[in-house]
């Protein structure tokens, strides 16, 4: 400890602590490149911050480490605050956020000057956060190698029994079609968005009719949340009993990738898509490091001196689209997969592309507004990209449009309610439209769920040996990470789950409940 007590040197210690904590849990999403230079951001923050701290507040160097690593946690948190913020935005609204955030201040004020104005020997203050820097920091890249180490030993791949994928490859020098697969996040079936959220998806329908797609009709997904929807989507299977989401899991190509990577095809990913380890990808399209998701989380409140929150938000949504038509034609034989955050909340989208009020809702009837504002310029956004991705390929491309989910605005909040809390169809009806240059009318039936349609698609197109499967839906918002997902297929649209959206409909109208 007396060498520890010597040498400050935890403000770069404790500097480099919020970025290698946001590189474990977003481990499978992150390339090392953007996280190495968000590192040398943060290190950069803390030596200037101690260099300034000694050269205009103190010049005891112990003093000034102290208070320097005090500073550097205080600035590099305070981009997290958004975490903080809507947990409390939930309880107590906006005035409880601004005393949390009020009260940290005046914490950190606090301790600032009491290292100031003390005339104690800190040597065994020093020795105690350099102790404590180096065993966090080093705690973390054991983690970090951990995880590395894991994956390269591979895991569920997500591949069906028996589909190792013997389909027929085309001949050396044959065309053959890109695939795109673009998911827009909780975009619901055209009936539900009528009925429930006065959407009319008249124009937008005949609009995907007209550039060859087929709509099913009574599409739902299998599962109620992305975290489990797009595995088994890509995957080509239901997900295994036990299957618990982890971004530790080991990365492996999803079945649906492989077998097109087996026939010469290159897997091109858009950084949107968390739910596949972006290292599996052979080509990805990514935003600037300095405007991407990382660095977001680390340095929002300095971002955020030239651009809000919800401007950033808008950006991302406009990216995904944006890199579909980036890729579009760059390359025979391209399996693109892009997921994009919306309809989904937040809302930052009016229908014709304006801005949303930044004011979050408050009550349900608000967020299905926000809603159905949103995904009407959401599908503007879509008709453009197909345009711009068959205007650019020479082959007729086959593209798959489906939302993982439903739009999920009708669940009361609270899985202890279990079933008596959720609207199952609101949950389910997602949209589902695929665009087969080759295949009969038995490629897509009506009530086709999310587990089949690549199946199809590659069945129809590829000759794979992949039969359809049960059509089944699971909810897994109820239950917990170490129980089954329930099935609720019988349960969906019937008159007890009307009778539940009734409950929660007069809910809101009652006691102005939010989501």
């Amino acid at each position: 400890m007396n060498a520890l007590s010597q040498r400050p040197v935890h403000p770069l210690l404790f500097a480099a602590l919020p970025v290698l904590s946001l590189m474990l849990a977003n481990f499978d999403e992150v390339a090392w490149d953007v996280a190495l230079g968000a590192l040398a951001l943060a290190e950069a923050l803390g030596a200037a911050t101690w260099m300034l701290v000694r050269a205009a507040l103190v010049r005891e160097r112990h003093r000034a480490a102290l208070l320097a690593t005090l500073l550097v946690l205080s600035l590099l948190s305070v981009s997290r605050a958004r975490l903080l913020e809507e947990a409390l935005l939930s309880y107590g609204g906006a005035t409880t956020f601004r005393l949390a955030v009020t009260l940290w201040g005046l914490a950190v004020l606090l301790l600032a000057l009491v290292l100031r104005r003390t005339r104690r020997d800190l040597r065994l203050a020093t020795g105690a956060a350099n102790f404590a820097g180096l065993a966090v920091v080093g705690l973390l890249c054991v983690r970090l190698a951990g995880a590395q180490g894991a994956a390269r030993q591979g895991g569920w791949a997500g591949a069906p029994p028996g589909s190792r994928a013997e389909g027929a490859a085309p001949p050396a020098g044959e065309a053959a079609p890109s695939v795109y697969l673009l998911i827009p996040d909780a975009h619901g079936r055209h009936d539900l968005l009528s009925s429930n959220y006065g959407v009319d998806s008249t124009a937008f329908l005949a609009g995907l009719r007209a550039r060859g797609f087929r709509i099913v009709e009574g599409s739902r997904s299998n599962y109620d949340r992305t975290s489990y929807s797009i595995p088994s989507l890509l995957g080509l299977d239901y997900l295994p009993a036990g299957y618990v989401p982890s971004i530790h899991s080991a990365p492996v190509v999803p079945a649906a990738a492989r077998f097109l990577k087996d026939r010469g095809y290159v897997f091109v990913g858009v950084q949107t898509l968390p739910e596949v380890d972006l290292r599996l990808v052979d080509v990805l399209v990514r935003r600037p490091a300095w405007s991407g998701d990382f660095h977001d989380e680390l340095f929002g409140a300095f971002l955020s001196l030239r651009q809000t929150w919800e401007e950033r938000q808008r950006e991302r949504i406009r990216f995904a689209f944006e890199a579909l038509a980036q890729v579009a034609g760059t390359r025979p034989r391209q399996f693109v997969v892009a997921h994009v955050k919306a309809p989904h909340e937040p809302y930052v989208f009016l229908h014709d592309g304006s801005e949303a009020p930044a004011e979050p809702p408050s009550r349900r009837s608000e967020s299905v507004r926000g809603y159905a504002e949103q995904v009407q310029y959401v599908d503007r956004l879509i008709l453009e990209a197909i345009d711009v991705i068959l205007a650019k390929e020479r082959i007729p491309p086959v593209i798959v449009l489906v939302g993982d989910h439903g739009p999920w605005e009708y669940y009361a909040g609270d899985s202890n309610q279990g079933l008596n809390g959720s609207f199952l169809l609101d949950h389910f009806s997602n949209l589902v439209a695929v665009r087969l240059p080759k295949g009969g009318p038995d490629c897509l039936w009506d009530g086709m769920t999310l587990v089949n349609v690549l199946r199809s698609v590659l069945r129809c197109q590829f000759q794979a040996p992949l039969e359809p499967l049960p059509d089944r839906s699971f909810i897994t918002s109820i239950t917990s990470d170490e129980a089954p997902a329930l099935d609720v297929t019988d349960q969906t649209g019937t008159p007890e789950d009307w009778a539940r959206y009734a409950r929660l409909h007069e809910l809101d109208q009652a006691s102005g409940a939010g989501r």
